[in-house]
Parts: C-alpha cells; sequence; structure tokens
C-alpha cells in the first residue's frame, strides 16, 4: 500500500530534464527524462557513462506555490546555471568558470509557475545544486512534490503528503484489525497460515515503523552519524572477505599496517552473512544496511511472537509481545547501530532453555548453544545482554534444574556451553588478543557518567511521548521509557500472579529486574564487585544499555497480561478490545517519519586503485581525535578499492593512528611525505575543499607528488618513494 501511493503520487513529480554532450543550443539531447532532485549525484548518474568534459542540462516544468511570498532560490554550480521562472530570469551566472554560489529573490503568488533550468559545464570539476527560502528562513532543497512535468499533476501533488501519512495510518489500520480478528478467532489454533500471517504483519511493521526509509533505500540513510558510517563499511567488508581472503577477515583495510582491525568495533558476522548477497549482486553499502536494518526490526518481532504463541498457543498475546518486544524506546534510538538492531536469538535462547527444562535432550541443548553464540556474533554488547539474561532465567527456574533434576539437566546444560564456545570463540579470539596487545578495557568510572537514571526511564523518541514530556531530558544512549500500554498490561500480569505462577513469564521477569538493576550500575550496591570480578561485564560502557533487558522482559510479561484483559472482557468484545490494544502498542512508540539524510554516493575515482594490489593509500585531511569521526567517510569511500589505508574510524584507535596524525599535520611538506613513503603509502587522496587555494600549488612543489586523477574537488595523487 505505502508503495503504490508512492508511485502514484510520484508519477509526475520532478522536471522534464534533457541532457546534452555540447553546449551548443542546438544540440540534441543525448538523454531525456525526469529530474525529481536536482544535485550533483543526480546529474552524474544520468550519464550512461562518466560524465563528458563539456556538456549542458535543461529543466523545464512547473513549481508549485502554496503561499503568496518572496523566494530566494539559490543555486551552488560550476561552470555556469540560469534559472526563469515566469519568464523572468531569476539567476543567470553567464558562461563563468568554477565553482559559484547565486541567489535571486522574486515574489510568487499561489499556484504554479514555468520554470526553465540550466546548468553548463565547460570542463573540469562539475556540481549542481539548488534551494529555496522565504521570511529569512535559510535555505532548505525543495521537496519534489512541489515539481511536476505536467500542469494537470498539481491537485495530484499537493495532496501527496497528506496521502501518504493517510497511507501509512491506513495500512497499520487494516493489518491490526485483520490480525486483531483472527487473533480472536483463532486464540487457540496452531494453523500455518497465521505463522505466515505474522511475518507479513512484521514485514509491514517494519516498513511503517522505519517510514520513509523503504521509499527509497538506496538513497536514504542515517549518514549523518559516522557509526551509521562505521557499520555499512563493516558489513561490506565482511563480505568482501569471506569470498576473497576469509582467514583474514578480521585484518580489516583500516589503520594500516595493525591487523586485527575489525576487532576494534563490532564485527556484525551474522548481519554482515545477511547482507552479503545483496553485496555480492552490486547493492551499495548503504542499500544493503538499510534492508538489512528493517530485516531486524521483522525478524525481532516475528520471532518473539512465534515464541509467545508456541509458549501461551495465543495469537493476540503473541502479536502484542511481538510488537513491544521490536519497537520500544531504546531500539528506536539505535538506527545507525546495526549491532543493536539484530536481537533475534536472545528470545530463542530463552525458549531453547525452556525446552530444555522440559525435555533434556541434545537437540535442545544444541540449539541453546547455538543460539547464544549466534547473537554472541550479532554483537559482543549482546553477548554480555544474553550472558546476563540466561543467567537470570537460570535463576528464576532453579528448581527445574537444581536438587533431583541436577543430574539430568546439568550435562546437557554443558554441552550448551560447548556448543556455544566452538561456535563463537574463532569470532571473539581478535577481540581478545586486541586486548591483549593495546590492554583496550573498560573501567568502573568509565561507566559512571553512563549509567541509568530516573530520567533515563522517562526518555523516548517517540512523536507522542517527545513532544509530551521526553524533549526535556531525552538522551539517545539512554531511552528506556517502556511505554504505558506495556506497563500497564505487565502490572496487570503481576497484581494477577500470572507474572509468577507461569514458569517462562517468571523468568522473563526475573531477567527484566535484573537488567534495570545493572542498568543503575555503580549506583547499585554490589555492582562494583560484580564488575571487578566478572570480566565481560567490563565490555559493556554504555551501562545504561542493560535496561534493554528490562524491555524484553516487560514485552513478555506483558504478553501474559493481554490474557488476563481478554479473561475480564466478554467474548464477543475481545476482537475490539485487542484491536485498541494493537494501535496503542504500534503508535505509542513510533518514531516515524524519521528524519533522513540523503547519501550522494561515492565517487568514481576511488576506483582507480582497485586493481593495483601494490596500492597503500591515505587521504587528507586526516582528522584527529577530536573530529575522528570524519574518517569514517573515508572508510566508506574505501569500498569502491579495499585497498590498506591509514585512515580509520571505530571504537579504538591504535598508537599508530595518532603518530599518522602527527606526520600529516605539516602536509606536504618533506617530512610528511618521506613519513608516508616509509610506510608504504603509495596514493594519497587530497579533498582539496578542506584546504586553502595554495594547496595545490604546494603539493604541486613538493616534486614527489604527481596528480593522477580528479573528481568534484577530490584529487588523486601518486606518491613517488624516492627520498
Amino acid at each position: 500500500m505505502l508503495a503504490a501511493v508512492s508511485v502514484l503520487f510520484t508519477a509526475d513529480a520532478g522536471l522534464n530534464a534533457e541532457y546534452f554532450n555540447s553546449l551548443a543550443p542546438d544540440a540534441a539531447p543525448v538523454v531525456r527524462t525526469r529530474d525529481a532532485v536536482l544535485t550533483t549525484r543526480q546529474v552524474d548518474q544520468r550519464w550512461p557513462g562518466l560524465a563528458p568534459d563539456t556538456f549542458r542540462v535543461r529543466w523545464t516544468g512547473y513549481l508549485g506555490i502554496d503561499a503568496d511570498d518572496d523566494y530566494v532560490f539559490t543555486i551552488t554550480a560550476d561552470d555556469g546555471a540560469s534559472l526563469i521562472i515566469d519568464n523572468t530570469a531569476v539567476i543567470d551566472t553567464g558562461a563563468g568558470r568554477g565553482t559559484f554560489t547565486a541567489r535571486g529573490q522574486v515574489h510568487l503568488a499561489r499556484g504554479l509557475h514555468p520554470v526553465v533550468m540550466e546548468m553548463r559545464q565547460a570542463g573540469g570539476d562539475f556540481a549542481f545544486d539548488w534551494s529555496w527560502s522565504r521570511g529569512g528562513a535559510d535555505p532548505a532543497p525543495i521537496p519534489a512534490w512541489h515539481l511536476v512535468s505536467r500542469r494537470g499533476a498539481w491537485p495530484m501533488q499537493q495532496r501527496a503528503p497528506l496521502c501518504r501519512l493517510a497511507a501509512i495510518v491506513a495500512a497499520v489500520l487494516f493489518a491490526v484489525l485483520l490480525l486483531a480478528a483472527c487473533g480472536g478467532q483463532f486464540v487457540h489454533s496452531a494453523r500455518q497460515h497465521q505463522v505466515a500471517a505474522l511475518l507479513l504483519f512484521f514485514v509491514l511493521m517494519a516498513i511503517v515503523q522505519t517510514w520513509p526509509l523503504a521509499s527509497d533505500p538506496a538513497h536514504l540513510s542515517r549518514n549523518d552519524n559516522a557509526d551509521t558510517v562505521l557499520n555499512e563499511w563493516a558489513l561490506a567488508w565482511v563480505a568482501h572477505q569471506a569470498v576473497t581472503d576469509p582467514l583474514h577477515v578480521f585484518d580489516a583495510n583500516i589503520f594500516h599496517p595493525e591487523r586485527d582491525t575489525l576487532a576494534y568495533s563490532e564485527s556484525m558476522i551474522v548481519q554482515s552473512a545477511m547482507a552479503a548477497p545483496l553485496l555480492w549482486l552490486g547493492a551499495s553499502p548503504v542499500l544493503a544496511y538499510n534492508i538489512i536494518l528493517m530485516a531486524g526490526f521483522a525478524l525481532n518481532g516475528f520471532v518473539m511472537a512465534w515464541i509467545i504463541r508456541r509458549w501461551t498457543e495465543r495469537t493476540d498475546a503473541a502479536l502484542v509481545g511481538g510488537m513491544l518486544f521490536a519497537y520500544n524506546a531504546h531500539i528506536l534510538t539505535r538506527l545507525p547501530h546495526m549491532q543493536a538492531l539484530h536481537v533475534e536469538f536472545l528470545p530463542l535462547g530463552l525458549y531453547a532453555w525452556d525446552q530444555l527444562l522440559r525435555t533434556p535432550r541434545l537437540k535442545h541443548a544444541a540449539t541453546l548453544g547455538l543460539m547464544c553464540a549466534m547473537q554472541a556474533l550479532t554483537s559482543v554488547y549482546l553477548l554480555v545482554f544474553t550472558l546476563c539474561a540466561m543467567t537470570a532465567a537460570a535463576i528464576a527456574r532453579a528448581p527445574e534444574w537444581l536438587g533431583a533434576r541436577r543430574r539430568v539437566v546439568v550435562p546437557w546444560l554443558l554441552i550448551s556451553g560447548v556448543v556455544a564456545a566452538v561456535v563463537a570463540t574463532p569470532f571473539l579470539l581478535p577481540y581478545l588478543w586486541v586486548h591483549q596487545a593495546y590492554g583496550f578495557e573498560r573501567s568502573l568510572d568509565d561507566t559512571t557518567g553512563l549509567a541509568a537514571s530516573l530520567a533515563s526511564y522517562l526518555s523516548s523518541p517517540s512523536r507522542l511521548h517527545y513532544g509530551l514530556w521526553s524533549h526535556a531530558w531525552f538522551g539517545e544512549s539512554s531511552a528506556l521509557f517502556p511505554g504505558v500500554t506495556a506497563t500497564l498490561l505487565a502490572a496487570l500480569a503481576i497484581v494477577k500472579g500470572t507474572a509468577f505462577r507461569e514458569p517462562r513469564a517468571r523468568m522473563c521477569l526475573v531477567m527484566g529486574v535484573t537488567g534495570v538493576l545493572l542498568s543503575f550500575g555503580a549506583r547499585v550496591p554490589g555492582f562494583a564487585f560484580l564488575f571487578e570480578h566478572l570480566s565481560f561485564l567490563r565490555v559493556v560502557r554504555v551501562v545504561s544499555s542493560y535496561g534493554y533487558l528490562g524491555l524484553v522482559g516487560l514485552a513478555v510479561v506483558a504478553a501474559y497480561g493481554v490474557i488476563d484483559v481478554s479473561r475480564l472482557v466478554p467474548p464477543r468484545a475481545w476482537p475490539p478490545t485487542l484491536a485498541a490494544i494493537l494501535l496503542l502498542v504500534t503508535f505509542e512508540p513510533m518514531a516515524a517519519p524519521l528524519e533522513l539524510s540523503p547519501f550522494e554516493g561515492t565517487k568514481r575515482i576511488y576506483d582507480l586503485v582497485r586493481d593495483d594490489t601494490d596500492a597503500v593509500v591515505i587521504e587528507l585531511p586526516f582528522y584527529t581525535e577530536s573530529a575522528g569521526f570524519a574518517q569514517a567517510r573515508y572508510m566508506l569511500n574505501s569500498t569502491r578499492h579495499w585497498r590498506p589505508m591509514l585512515n580509520g574510524y571505530s571504537g579504538y584507535r591504535p598508537p599508530s593512528y595518532y603518530a599518522t596524525a602527527d606526520a600529516v599535520s605539516t602536509f606536504p611538506s618533506s617530512a610528511s611525505l618521506s613519513w608516508l613513503a616509509g610506510h608504504g603509502v603509495t596514493h594519497v587522496f587530497v579533498n582539496m575543499s578542506a584546504y586553502d587555494d595554495e594547496m595545490p600549488r604546494r603539493i604541486e612543489g613538493s616534486g614527489r607528488l604527481h596528480a593522477f586523477a580528479s573528481e568534484r574537488g577530490i584529487t588523486l595523487y601518486r606518491l613517488d618513494a624516492a627520498r
């Protein structure tokens, strides 16, 4: 439904575009298309190959205005551009050369206004972007729905934003009401078609809750956050290395010549395996990341719903529990952190533990070990959470495996540990080696300022909660508000005794309480002792994130609360009551529509070192500690060549990083170039826009750097190794 509405309301969005490979006014266009977004990247991608040195683009159509006002249009271009509105020249730069920014103001009345715009490229780099503003506001991109290719399309385009929102609401209502009816009719059913319905429901919810990501997953992103870019690179690196040199997957191409650099942050082996087919088929790291992100939400909800359904034989409880597990305050703030978005193996581990207690056998023991190992391979943080969760689950159900049953259960439990160790250890050893080499470890002081507080459990990114109160103390790293609906449902299960009487609910309740207590860190008596004596606890720096276990436990207990509610209302009233509950758990945590950034793609200049197996690169400027996050962009650039590079961004930085920063701080001095050559560097990418106008002259004067290629502000140099 969402996709259909997007297609319907974007069919005529944008301006008619003609691309000419000549500046001659009588030249025939080589490309005819429609452009809804007018940017450098869009222009670059419209050409069937590399853009020619000399070309011209002309856009024609209509600009829709919904309010009378004075509008200021801004064009940034290289080399020339013009803008005509209502047959009046608003901007005309002539045949200028070089990058420029020009502005023009015009009063526009409500309605449609014919537009003709051109950009002219006369050699060298090219660039193009345009924006508008009114009322003294800052310039902003012109929404695509304000641009139409024909006059008759404007009425439909005006309704596009509202209709897209209505489509989201309608899709949710349709799915919720349909499944509420199914849940009410088949509460004790185990039919396979309901499993398929659950999966489809959670796929739809993943699209809705992350909207508008699904509308353009190749070009929308959270790349404004360097951690997102780091994780996009990591997925691409593991997929690349898996088919080229799998035994050295942890020897990533960053921080050259260090070893095991993938272990400086999360390796995300499982997520990378999911993304690998997409990447091998040519998907960009951004597209692969976004698809696996949405898959994480869908799998989390589906797996938890499937488990609750098996435990309770109730589809209604399964739907609510799955929604609360998949969409909560904590996980909806973790979109830049792929390692936190795939938690589907934790509930599967709890399910296997329950199975092992009920029927001790090899199958259940091996499944328990495998699920714990798989969760470890999604995230080292989640490995710690899983250990804490399974410990709490074991304590909650101690009578079932201690005493007379210990001789039956404990040996299988030990086998589970062996299976988990065999599967996970090869992927965890590099983290141990890095720890031994550099002493990477968290201290208790490191965690003090990152513990949860009362404000953490009132913080939420939800549009509803944030607007009402959460904005006053919102902290993205510690948003743990459980939700009003979930809290009331769980409270009912506790008051009615279900949370204690049902072993599975009790197990999850103890797990949740354990997570909440750990989230307060050293403020809780005994935490410092555990931190000192349990080494795995020292992995987690942001201890407030233990509170996520509280939200996991709450989701299961609340699902049992749904069953208690169903027993309190007449059977005929249950389907509408369930629909109301589902609507509440859907809309209460909703943070959509998300604020996403456009992804402009990586430049083709990085392909030029891909086939040089001896190449070692560095990209400049080399950002230091205070701006080290900017190095993540260089890592994404490297996915076009995968050559070793001195740059890097991760959870840790080796001593060589700081040595490199010191050495290139005087670039392009003779000393800096000798240092780079001595460390094997063969190619240097220089972002000229970050330097003054004299940098090209200084580089040329060095005598050791030879320009190899240039593309839109980035110049590639080959470094002469001679001293």
